[in-house]
């Protein structure tokens, strides 16, 4: 089935952002968004900031809830990177699945902190790799991402541990978000590319990884260049706007103009330059 990602024209014109069922930027605007966005930083590379804004919106989401979450000692435990504190608590049979109220796991916990002994044990123990979580109105996160937003050197370790250990890189039905989309939403380069040597799948849910990237604050053209060497279909994507079924590229050369960015480029500049590309990789632009 082809799957078609609805777009509100209004507000695709005016703010050029992805509207999708769940979007990390407007839902944590109570959690902090307004006073980031007004730091005064800007960076070498136009959007560059917008991304950095959005991991650590991220990271201050779960950060926040978690203060005012009690959570179980296995979970305290799994976070601290207590192993043998964990091995005993399993030993007296604790359930190694068990939520907090947020619906974070110990093995969440154990990943986004980097400590693989932990993750081991409670895999072995039957932990989930593929759980998922979040809120009512909340972003919805799973092992694999919260391994992504740890600030941690050994995260690729971390992330390599939950693969054997069973963690989908392509979760099936669109829900929770692939790692690679989460990736491509805080312009990790670095990590989308690790993610697609390990078998992140470049077409997933109908080609969300192309749209993640060419609807993002700023288009970021490097992101684009590495799906499309990596195998992304142009055409997959369809978009619906104003009642209409049009591809990637149309909807693009229907944007309007905004204001320039420090460099003095609009961002037409950048999504002209993502057009270029995407024609070159056989994109059509018929509807």
């Amino acid at each position: 089935m082809k799957l078609i990602f609805s777009f509100n024209l209004c507000a695709l014109l005016i703010s050029g952002s992805f509207v999708a069922s769940v979007s990390t930027q407007s839902e944590l605007t109570a959690q902090g968004a307004s006073s980031l966005a007004k730091d005064g930083k800007t960076s070498a590379m136009p959007g560059e900031s917008e991304c950095v804004r959005k991991a650590e919106l991220r990271r201050r989401f779960l950060a926040d809830t978690a203060t005012r979450v009690v959570r179980p000692a296995l979970m305290h435990a799994s976070s601290l990177g207590r192993i043998q504190t964990v091995r005993a608590l399993l030993k007296r049979g604790v359930p190694v699945n068990k939520k907090d109220a947020i619906g974070v796991t110990a093995l969440m916990l154990a990943a986004e902190a980097g400590h693989v002994e932990v993750i081991k044990a409670l895999l072995v123990a039957g932990a989930d790799p593929n759980a998922a979580g979040g809120i009512a109105h909340g972003p919805i996160f799973s092992v694999m991402t919260m391994a992504m937003n740890s600030s941690n050197k050994n995260r690729m370790e971390v992330i390599d541990t939950l693969i054997a250990g069973g963690a989908r890189m392509n979760p099936a039905g669109g829900s929770p978000v692939a790692p690679l989309v989460y990736a491509i939403e805080g312009c990790d380069v670095v990590m989308i590319t690790a993610l697609l040597k390990r078998g992140a799948d470049v077409n997933w849910n109908g080609g969300e990884p192309l749209v993640a990237a060419v609807t993002n604050a700023y288009p970021e053209v490097e992101i684009v260049k590495v799906l499309l060497a990596a195998g992304a279909d142009p055409n997959l994507p369809r978009v619906s706007v104003g009642g209409d079924e049009i591809t990637l590229v149309s909807m693009l050369e229907q944007k309007m103009k905004l204001s320039r960015d420090d460099g003095g480029k609009t961002r037409d500049d950048y999504q002209e330059e993502i057009v270029r590309l995407l024609k070159k990789a056989g994109a059509k632009t018929l509807k």
